[in-house]
């Protein structure tokens, strides 16, 4: 048990990671304001 939660807890966190990577990136090329929108988007695109 403790590997699976050390791997969902590992896998949330990256993924909040990447989606403040992508969320700023957004915003320092001055897109919209709508990175709840393009970050999930970017991600499932990506994978």
């Amino acid at each position: 048990m403790s590997n699976r939660t050390l791997l969902l807890v590992a896998g949330i966190v990256v993924g909040s990671v990447w989606g403040l990577a992508v969320g700023a990136a957004y915003g320092a090329s001055g897109c919209r304001p709508s990175t709840a929108r393009a970050g999930p988007r970017s991600l499932t695109g990506a994978a």
